[in-house]
């Protein structure tokens, strides 16, 4: 198995949308990590497309330039 680097997260969550959360990973068949990082990129991904769309540079986050290039 192929060994990758990584930073461990800890978040804090209201216990509604983490019982929300529970539910639809577990309908995926993901854990907990695996649903994150599923969200995560999904939503980064539908943020560069909405940029695309819109052509512009890039959207901004927090200071950070989420550019639609790879």
């Amino acid at each position: 198995m192929k060994e990758e680097a990584g930073v461990r997260r800890t978040v804090w969550l209201p216990k509604e949308l983490d019982e929300k959360v529970e539910e639809i990973r577990k309908n995926l068949g993901l854990g907990r990590s695996g649903f994150y990082r599923f969200a995560i990129l999904e939503l980064l991904k539908d943020m560069i497309l909405k940029t695309k769309n819109k052509d512009a540079e890039g959207v901004e986050v927090k200071g950070q330039i989420l550019s639609g290039s790879s």
